[in-house]
């Protein structure tokens, strides 16, 4: 008579953090912990084949007076043999946007308050037809000056970031 469905099949699917593009734009760290024991004998199988390599400081600094400043910039620029970013620009792109947004945000508080400023500078001696209309003029005035300077101070500071970087 009843239907074999359960409650839970019924539920969307749980929203998990690490699946969002923006936590790996951001850089930030997602751990994902292994249900079995699985994880450490693969552990132990890589450091039971992990051979023991010694490079001198001799070998080194004779591998970096072949290597030019070009030869780095090209190795930088240049994809890697998986066809991925090299991990030094990836650093350069990923402190560009986190610089970036907390500045937004930062100019987005400093902004609507400048905004609300200005707008009760203005509006001191006019008289609106009703309250809502005040309250619009108001929201509107706070949105707009958080808007301009919040993006202009994230553009800055991405910019300078990435220029020294």
């Amino acid at each position: 008579m009843g239907h074999n469905c359960r409650l839970a099949s019924l539920r969307p699917p749980k929203f998990r953090l690490g699946q969002f593009p923006l936590w790996r734009l951001l850089g930030l760290p997602v751990v994902r912990a292994a249900e079995t024991d699985e994880a450490a004998t693969t552990m132990d199988k890589l450091a039971e084949s992990k051979p023991n390599v010694v490079i001198s400081d001799a070998d080194v600094r004779s591998y970096l007076a072949t290597e030019t400043g070009r030869d780095r910039l090209n190795a930088m620029f240049s994809q890697t043999e998986t066809n991925k970013v090299h991990p030094e620009l990836t650093m350069v792109v990923t402190s560009m946007t986190q610089c970036g947004i907390m500045m937004s945000l930062v100019g987005w508080v400093i902004g609507g308050r400048m905004g609300k400023e200005r707008f009760l500078e203005k509006a001191k001696h006019r008289k609106f037809d009703t309250k809502y209309m005040a309250f619009r003029g108001l929201n509107d005035a706070m949105f707009i000056g958080a808007m301009k300077h919040g993006t202009k101070w994230g553009l800055k500071t991405a910019t300078f970031v990435g220029i020294f970087m």
